[in-house]
């Protein structure tokens, strides 16, 4: 499973949060679904990869490479990735790829909810809310943000949909520094995106729980829920409260380092999106 603390070969360890970033912008391409296994086939270029994600074309290549080394996806056309050059040995940023999801859950299709239901605990998914993604672009937050929305996503499947997880564990669980996390559930709040609550443990210290807006139907409700306390939590920051401790480095396992973005003008390639759900394992 991509996100399970418990299994130290976690695939998203071995993808890094810009796999994750690139494997996204695939299932908004998305063909049909394939089989009763929920796999995905999605059509797309290099091109249209590069105006989703803003990496550069050789940049897009490496991070496919990537995903098909960890068996996240397959490559059906081209079979070879020197079929993605031209004779000079440029990248062919318009030539169409078709790409198949291979590391998905089994499941079976519900008539009824019209859902996919795991056929054991151990193809337990999680779906994620493409328009929340596309939100969290257009508020400036950037791709290492939606490791930790999934994480939270897949921790909120309880009754009380809260997560519990301490911020060690989820920093363990994401590669990332226990600031990193820190941080960036001062900014959810802020964004009125994610609602951390503050109680005492009994022991004589605190524990959190953190409620997240998980798709954007239920933002408004959310709102009604927890904006005023938000606002006391974003308060209470301002005057170094809980949140602030060191200020380590922001640092990762995976992935990789953000190159310049190219810049010349190209056609794009436009395909309509019909699915909103990414399904992650």
């Amino acid at each position: 499973m991509w996100f399970d603390h418990t299994n130290d070969k976690r695939k998203f360890l071995k993808i890094g949060h810009e796999g994750l970033y690139v494997y996204i912008a695939l299932t908004k391409h998305r063909l049909h679904r394939v089989n009763e296994n929920q796999v995905f086939t999605f059509q797309v270029s290099i091109d249209t990869l590069r105006k989703e994600t803003g990496y550069t074309a050789k940049k897009l290549i490496e991070l496919l490479k990537v995903l098909k080394t960890n068996k996240v996806i397959k490559m059906e056309k081209p079979s070879r990735w020197d079929r993605l050059h031209d004779e000079d040995g440029n990248v062919n940023i318009h030539q169409m790829m078709i790409i198949t999801a291979t590391d998905v859950p089994h499941t079976n299709w519900d008539k009824t909810e019209k859902k996919d239901i795991p056929v054991d605990g151990e193809n337990f998914f999680i779906s994620i809310d493409l328009d929340m993604l596309e939100l969290y672009k257009a508020k400036g937050l950037k791709e290492r943000y939606i490791p930790l929305y999934c994480l939270m996503t897949k921790l909120s499947n309880g009754i009380e949909r809260k997560s519990f997880m301490r911020i060690e564990k989820m920093a363990t669980t994401l590669g990332y520094s226990k600031d990193t996390i820190h941080k960036y559930i001062k900014k959810l709040n802020a964004e009125y995106l994610l609602y951390t609550h503050k109680s005492p443990n009994g022991k004589g210290g605190y524990k959190f729980e953190h409620k997240l807006c998980s798709s954007v139907r239920f933002q408004d409700e959310f709102l009604r829920a927890h904006k005023e306390s938000i606002d006391k939590n974003i308060r209470r920051w301002k005057m170094n409260d809980y949140l602030l401790e060191d200020e380590s480095d922001e640092t990762e396992v995976g992935g990789y380092s953000e190159g310049e973005k190219e810049t010349e003008d190209v056609i794009p390639f436009i395909q309509e999106n019909d699915e909103q759900m990414l399904v992650v394992h």
